[in-house]
C-alpha cells in the first residue's frame, strides 16, 4: 500500500481532545445497525427501549 492508498486522517486530528464517552459516540453514531435501530426506537415500548439500550451498553449520564 502507498501513501496515496492510505485513508486521510486529516479529519480525525481533534480526536485526541475528545473524552472516551464523546468518542464512544463518534463509532455509535456512524453503526449503521445503531442508526436504523435508533429510527425504529419511536415505536417501542420502554422494556424494549431498555432491551436495546442494554444491547448497545448505553446508560444515563451520571
Amino acid at each position: 500500500m502507498t501513501d496515496r492508498d492510505a485513508p486521510s486522517h486529516a479529519g480525525y486530528n481533534e480526536t485526541d481532545l475528545l473524552t472516551p464517552c464523546e468518542l464512544a459516540w463518534e463509532f455509535l453514531r456512524r453503526n449503521k445497525n445503531y442508526c436504523r435501530e435508533f429510527s425504529e426506537s419511536k415505536s417501542l415500548n420502554l422494556s424494549e427501549l431498555e432491551s436495546r439500550a442494554r444491547h448497545w451498553r448505553l446508560q444515563k449520564p451520571s
